[in-house]
């Protein structure tokens, strides 16, 4: 069975999606690194772009299961609908899920698609972003691309 190109880009998405073993003693589990380039802190109700030491790293079961399990919704197939569902998602400092909205949509049922595939990614444990030394609260934007190429 072929599987559509959006199958196999998900969270793959940036490219440099490398391997890494988590520094906490704690973490036997392989950790992700997801080459994401833009990381905000919450200033009020304004995100301020941030300079991290350390950005956050994704358990690395829960990246390639969502990879295998994502779906390319049958109505986005069927309008030939492409393109690429930002999910902007929001830890706390400890790593922990606050929330993850679609902030950039294709319909279609990809915006939801994506959304339920990030959150089982972030839920599934995330490590805390460093920044001046200490664990930090985050904001990043996970792009999904929907492609039939």
């Amino acid at each position: 069975m072929k599987l559509p190109a959006a199958i196999l880009t998900i969270l793959f998405l940036l490219t440099g999606l490398s391997f890494a073993t988590a520094q906490d003693h704690t973490l036997t589990d392989d950790w992700t690194d997801l080459d994401l380039t833009e990381f905000y802190s919450t200033n009020g109700d304004q995100l301020v772009a941030v300079q991290l030491d350390e950005t956050p790293r994704f358990h690395r079961q829960a990246v390639m299961t969502a990879f295998k399990e994502m779906r390319y919704p049958s109505i986005a197939r069927q309008k030939g609908i492409e393109g690429t569902v930002k999910i902007r998602v929001s830890l706390d400092e400890r790593g922990q899920y606050i929330r993850a909205v679609p902030v950039s949509t294709i319909g279609a049922g990809c915006d939801e698609e994506a959304l339920y595939s990030v959150q089982r990614i972030i839920r599934a444990g995330v490590t805390p972003a460093i920044l001046g030394g200490q664990p930090t609260a985050i904001t990043f934007d996970i792009p999904v691309k929907f492609s039939f190429h």
